[in-house]
């Protein structure tokens, strides 16, 4: 009788301090952006960059394949980042709405980066 011997699982060490200094490294330059003022609304690059960082970390320890882990990070930071440009619209307005807007406000922004105008809204560089 044969049996099939599974893989082992590759053990994952965990630093504890590294993650910490990354998390506060990466809290440091986003509020350090946001002290810029180059537009309105860089408040919201904290909270990404914090959940980005949570998000990359967990996926790093995670034991997903490269491709799963690749489909989640796009999902996860996909999620994150219209949902924190979403927010800067107001609590009254619905998704759908907002998702609307913020699509029409990105058209606008292309076409006048296209035609080489000045862009005036500042939706465009904060979702860079």
């Amino acid at each position: 009788m044969e049996y099939t011997v599974r893989k082992a699982r590759p053990i994952r060490w965990w630093d504890w301090l590294s993650g910490l200094l990354l998390i506060a490294a990466m809290y440091i330059a986003a509020t350090r952006l946001d002290a810029t003022n180059w537009t309105n609304d860089l408040s919201l690059v904290q909270t990404v960059a914090i959940y980005g960082v949570i998000a990359g970390l967990a996926l790093g320890k995670s034991t997903f394949s490269i491709g799963w882990t690749r489909f989640f990070a796009f999902a996860y930071g996909s999620f994150v980042i219209f949902w924190q440009l979403g927010m800067i619209l107001g609590r009254g307005v619905l998704w759908p709405e907002r998702m609307i807007s913020m699509g029409n406000r990105l058209v606008i922004t292309l076409n006048q980066i296209f035609q080489q105008k000045p862009v005036i809204d500042n939706l465009f560089f904060n979702l860079l």
